[in-house]
């Protein structure tokens, strides 16, 4: 490495974060945060529905 590559200094991006939502599951009933691509429920793996959200 050069020392020019060695003086600069780190630069970290910053992204916003993915938004969760709250979906109830029709089988269970528990209520939990879930990513738009996330299709299963975490607690007993039934498919979970937009209209279901919180």
């Amino acid at each position: 490495m050069s020392e020019k590559e060695k003086s600069k200094p780190e630069v970290k991006t910053i992204r916003p974060p993915l938004e969760r939502i709250n979906i109830r599951c029709r089988v269970c009933f528990i209520v939990d945060g879930y990513y738009p691509d996330e299709k299963k429920c975490r607690h007993c793996g039934a498919r979970l529905f937009e209209i279901d959200r919180y």
